[in-house]
């Protein structure tokens, strides 16, 4: 940073020897920590220093002008000296920097007054409460010298006014000291033993010499601005200093006014090259000659352009109801149209598409023409995202379809296509990258907000930006990683002042003034806070600043655009990150869970929806797609993504309107998401169904993934009725979930349901001797289902029925126990968590090295019991019940299949509403030797040991369906159906690791908490259920668990075909039993979405290789006679069409995401 003086040259003029010195502090006020948290939010009164506490001392100090700094602004401390003052003294202030604008120390001591600078010197501490909100936070200690002379034995008094720099105070706006504050880190009185002066006069005096990044104009000549500060001790004697550069010289006052500490002078020199020779003279009044000479080089700034984004942050909630932010946010759009209109250089980026469109959704045409014409001029800007989403629990074809309608906005009405923006939100998950390239995307402007996300303090990955970020697949997109999202507010203020720009814009830019930074232009992202009406004056800036100064030299501009001119010519030299940044915030979706499993399910449901809708249009070509239906469904998906769950003081005031209103609205999005994909799904099915030569009862059964499984179904059954398998005319066994006077709630296995296809089950009456017979699950034993055992060819499970539990699982094809019998935790087992809040500000609750560890309290689920073991139509069967504080029935449903290796485990969770902190887990310990983990993300498998972004989130993990551990010789791994979230080793304690060592090889579903302060839910209660197969193996196969992971994940579609429903004769094309409606050849690929193409010509396939190995795939299939097929981009910008005979082929790398148009040619 300038202020650290890092860069310039240190020219240090000591007439003094220091021997045998020797600290010894006097007195201290607070601690040396980086935090303020210690401190008060005001001083009371003056401060003794014998006696006095920390939180009697203000946290900051608001500064004052020069001329208004009076024993008013002044800050007191007072304190005895047993004996008389010697040595040297040393007052040590620890500050922190959270404005813009520095303010000048100014100490008194027993009225001799001094002034100091500050220097800060390392930016985001870690530890500081502070860091997450303020992006100019930096930090450093002044040690301000105080002469023996003006200490006394006895009483003494110090006193400390914070003065705004008279050089920012001459600019526009200089006056309104509002955005300069000393914040405190610590003060200290250290007395140095052995300080013995050589001169009475020049005690001890210091000059730091530094160019900056400021230029200015001055006779025709380009000049930069040069500081010069000289520094002593002692009685000052007037004199001048002067300063010459070649030719060029230049002469200053020194001050008589103070007594010691610094004076800083400004200089306009001529513009001069790298290693300039520079003399600074000084002379006092007993030497009049040009005085002693001190030579030097200089090394000049970079002439930065730095491109201003105004922006500011979409909530969709959290500060007001969500239906009237969309009006405030038109409005939003109304201000800045009227902005660019005034000032024709200014231009505004929104934060989402939403936005966009709510205005066109409520504007007239005559508004919405203006706006489409400041898009085609590049006066406003629309991302391509939605919403600022959690890209952690989206599949990758939510994350693809939330950029569709911004692409089809922007090409129809001229706007870029090159860029995404996240805002707030602080980490992402790998596979977004892929994902942005996938669609074309080229840039991607990320501004956090660390509050439970401390990216920045970690990983620094502002001073790497821009850079670029490689997905698994290897594409890569270039993203600049901003210090937070209202930087153009935070440097300049809002309204804008000059006098702010002048000093924050140098602290900012000394980030990037170093040898390894190749571009020479910046990017300050955003300029206000979220959903407020735009600060007019903002639109002023660029063009007040650059009539005063030459460089720094603003510029407004769009975030493709400012990117895209700061990478040009340099994109080679730039750095190259890889992984995942760790899920810091979707930890908090976790505290609605059931409505977070609603979402996972409607997703996955939404693809089936939409490729069973194609497929209906295929097979009937009377059919079509309903499109509004769709558009419908995937917009409340892209809204439950969207990462405000609630309002801000959710946490706190739970049960206020604006809580419950805006929890409702959230809510209310998975509710009209599964609507919608139903209507679509009911639809697409009935029409597939009326083709088929069923009977005239039948269930036929969908299967959209692209391989034949099997799969669970469930459906009403009345108790006259049985089911036939079509194919194999055998009666289908099935278990009784719910049993009433009519009819039961019935389970079966579907058996082989071809890929892309369907299988029919004949729904037909019992004979008379079965009319009253029901199936339920045998609870008799069986060597089978043992008293505590279940048991099949694969696996031998023992109970534990204390613990409702699992003691032990042998897998008999690899001869080895799984279940770590060391561990305190059962398999299994349901883990609650109480402390979190205690004490009440701790470093679980946020990021804060300096709070306490929270006194975490692990209860374990006990006073259990085997509630039942018994064959099942499938395999084998055990209920155990047991319970843990606020949870009152923990039900553990535990299947064994007689054909499949996997181990189903489901839980039916009864628990009350708490507010204090809490957090649910279930157990999975693996005896696995030096573990391994791994989770998948949308399209790749991570290693959290090797593959995480620096800075990224190391204590919880959001996988898409799978997590693992193992070793050489073995693989684990747990498919989460309705969770996403896991911890590897230990429960969450708040330790913000920086590296990822697991404690054990256990596995932890992390399923509930409500550890946030704001935005989510303060408290769930209520009946929830979580699912989980697991699996193990020899190999650690990603393919394989890809498959299993989505076939859990994703549920068989089923549709009751009745007898009303087929009367008028038709002819039926498609086959009774069963039949597949698109083979892929390869089990390696996912075939992640097949939609009606967006132009309403043919169709779109996506795929996404799952193995981490390049394939070869055909496709084929009947109902792609006579196509032709293109490939494209992700938001179907298609190449030229070739012919297709009913079968196309392509070759997919490792982890690509692949989309195909398939066309008709008649």
């Amino acid at each position: 940073m300038q202020r650290r003086f890092l860069s310039a040259l240190i020219l240090t003029l000591t007439f003094a020897i220091c021997v045998a010195a020797q600290e010894r502090p006097l007195w201290q006020i607070g601690s040396f920590d980086g935090s303020s948290d210690e401190f008060g939010a005001q001083a009371e009164g003056p401060f003794d220093a014998a006696s006095g506490q920390a939180k009697n001392w203000g946290a900051t100090q608001q500064a004052v002008v020069e001329s208004k700094a009076d024993a008013a602004a002044a800050r007191r401390i007072r304190f005895e000296l047993a004996d008389a003052p010697s040595g040297t003294y040393t007052l040590r202030l620890g500050l922190i920097m959270t404005s813009p604008r520095l303010p000048v120390v100014q100490l008194e001591v027993n009225g001799h007054k001094g002034w100091f600078y500050q220097r800060p010197e390392s930016e985001y501490k870690e530890g500081n409460l502070e860091a997450y909100i303020f992006p100019q936070y930096a930090y450093g200690v002044l040690p301000a010298l105080i002469p023996a002379e003006f200490l006394r034995q006895g009483a003494n008094e110090i006193t400390l006014t914070a003065v705004a720099d008279p050089a920012s105070t001459a600019l526009p706006g200089g006056e309104d000291t509002s955005d300069a504050v000393l914040r405190y880190d610590a003060l200290a009185l250290v007395r140095w033993e052995g300080w013995r002066p050589v001169e009475a006069g020049w005690s001890r005096s210091t000059l730091h010499v530094a160019p900056t990044a400021l230029y200015r104009r001055e006779g025709g000549q380009l000049c930069e601005v040069v500081h010069v500060v000289r520094g002593w001790t002692g009685k000052a004697r007037p004199g001048t200093l002067r300063l010459s550069v070649g030719g060029w010289n230049a002469t200053r006052d020194l001050s008589t006014g103070r007594e010691f500490g610094e004076q800083r002078f400004e200089f306009l020199v001529p513009e001069f090259g790298a290693g300039a020779a520079a003399k600074v003279s000084l002379s006092d009044d007993r030497n009049e000659s040009p005085g002693r000479g001190f030579t030097f080089k200089l090394t000049p700034k970079r002439k930065w352009t730095v491109y201003l984004v105004p922006h500011e942050h979409l909530d969709i909630g959290y500060s007001d109801f969500q239906t009237k932010l969309a009006e405030l946010h038109s409005r939003v759009i109304d201000e800045a149209l009227e902005m660019s209109a005034e000032r024709p250089e200014f231009k505004f980026s929104l934060d989402g598409y939403w936005q966009a469109q709510q205005f066109l959704e409520g504007r007239s045409e005559a508004e919405r023409q203006k706006f489409y014409d400041a898009v085609r001029r590049r006066k406003i800007f629309v991302p391509a995202q939605h919403s600022v989403m959690l890209t952690g629990t989206g599949t990758a074809e939510t994350l693809l379809r939330s950029f569709y309608a911004s692409h089809k906005f922007n090409r129809e009405h001229g706007g870029p296509w090159d860029y995404v923006n996240i805002t707030d939100v602080p980490s992402y998950t790998w596979s977004y990258a892929s994902i942005l390239a996938a669609a074309g995307i080229k840039y991607f402007s990320a501004a956090a907000n660390a509050d439970r996300g401390p990216t920045l303090m970690l990983g620094n990955l502002h001073r790497r930006s821009p850079f670029w970020w490689e997905g698994p697949d290897g594409s890569r997109v270039l993203l600049w990683y901003a210090r937070h999202y209202h930087q153009i507010g935070s440097q300049f203020g809002l309204p804008p002042k000059l006098a702010n720009g002048y000093e924050g814009l140098q602290t900012f830019l000394e980030t990037y003034e170093r040898p390894d930074y190749a571009p020479g232009a910046v990017l300050l992202h955003g300029s206000q806070w979220e959903n407020t009406s735009l600060h007019k004056t903002q639109a002023d800036i660029v063009r007040e600043w650059n009539a005063q100064f030459e460089y720094p030299r603003l510029v407004f501009s769009g975030f493709g655009e400012a990117l895209g001119q700061i990478s040009k010519g340099v994109e080679e030299k730039l750095p190259v990150v890889r992984g995942d940044g760790g899920p810091y915030w979707e930890d908090g979706v976790a505290s609605d869970a059931a409505h977070a499993a609603a979402e996972r399910l409607n997703e996955r449901r939404a693809v089936s929806a939409e490729k069973l809708s194609t497929l209906a249009a295929l097979v009937d070509p009377r059919s079509s797609p309903p499109r509004d239906a769709l558009a419908s469904m995937w917009d409340s998906i892209f809204v439950m993504n969207e990462h405000t769950w609630g309002w801000g003081r959710s946490v706190t005031e739970p049960h206020s309107e604006d809580s419950e209103r805006e929890l409702a609205y959230k809510r209310l999005r998975a509710s009209m998401a599964r609507d919608q994909l139903e209507y679509v799904l009911e639809r697409a099915m009935t029409t597939i169904a009326g083709s088929v030569e069923t009977p005239q009862r039948a269930l036929v059964v969908f299967n959209t993934l692209n391989w034949r499984r099997d799969g669970w179904v469930e459906f009403d059954l009345q108790k006259t009725r049985e089911i036939v398998d079509l194919e194999t005319q055998r009666v289908v066994p099935f278990e009784v979930l719910e049993d009433h006077p009519a009819y039961q709630r019935i389970r079966f296995m579907a058996r082989g349901v071809p890929s892309v296809g369907y299988r029919t089950y004949q729904v037909r009456d019992k004979a008379a001797s079965q009319a009253d017979a029901g199936t339920a699950p045998s609870t008799s034993t069986s060597p089978e289902a043992q008293a505590d055992t279940l048991e099949n060819s694969f696996y031998r499970v023992r109970f534990d029925a204390e613990s409702g539990s699992i003691k032990s699982v042998f897998d008999k094809q690899l001869g080895r126990e799984l279940v770590d019998a060391s561990s305190p935790y059962r398999f299994g087992q349901y883990v609650y968590v109480k402390g979190g809040d205690e004490p009440a500000r701790n470093q679980l609750l946020t990021y804060r090295k300096t709070a306490p560890v929270a006194r975490l309290e692990i209860h374990k689920a006990t006073r259990g019991r085997l509630a039942s073991v018994g064959r099942t139509p499938t395999g084998a069967r055990a209920v155990l019940e047991s319970s843990a504080p606020n949870t009152p029935r923990v039900e553990t449903e535990v299947l064994l299949f007689d054909d499949a290796k996997k181990i189903e485990i489901n839980y039916r969770v009864r628990k009350e509403t708490v507010y204090k902190k809490e957090g649910v887990y279930f157990a999975f310990p693996v005896a696995a030797r030096d573990p391994r983990f791994h989770f998948d993300v949308q399209s790749t498998v991570v290693d959290p040991a090797k593959e995480m972004m620096p800075g990224a989130g190391l204590e919880w993990f959001s996988s898409q369906n799978w997590a693992s551990v193992g070793d050489e010789q073995l693989t684990v791994a747990v498919v989460n159906r309705d969770s996403f979230l896991w911890t590897f080793g230990d429960i969450v304690r708040g330790t913000w690791p920086k590296e990822f060592k697991p404690a054990s090889p256990v596995l932890f579903s992390y399923a509930m908490n409500n550890y946030w302060n704001t935005n989510y839910v303060a408290a769930q209660g209520g009946e929830f259920l979580f699912r989980y197969v697991l699996t193990s193996a020899r190999e650690f196969d990603q393919t394989a668990l890809a498959r299993l992971g989505w076939e859990e994940t994703t549920p068989l579609e089923r549709t009751l075909v009745k007898a009303q429903d087929q009367t008028y004769p038709a002819r039926k094309a498609l086959p009774a039993a069963q039949s597949s409606l698109l083979d892929v050849d390869n089990p390696s690929v996912l075939l992640s979405a097949w939609k009606p193409a967006e132009d309403g010509a043919g169709t779109v396939m996506r795929f996404i290789e799952l193995g981490g190995a390049r394939e070869q795939v055909s496709v084929g299939g009947a109902l792609l006679d006579d196509a032709a097929v293109s490939v494209c981009n992700a938001v179907e910008e298609c190449g030229p069409p070739a012919p297709a005979a009913k079968r196309f082929g392509f070759s997919l790398g490792p982890r690509q995401i692949y989309t195909v148009k398939v066309s008709p040619t008649r």
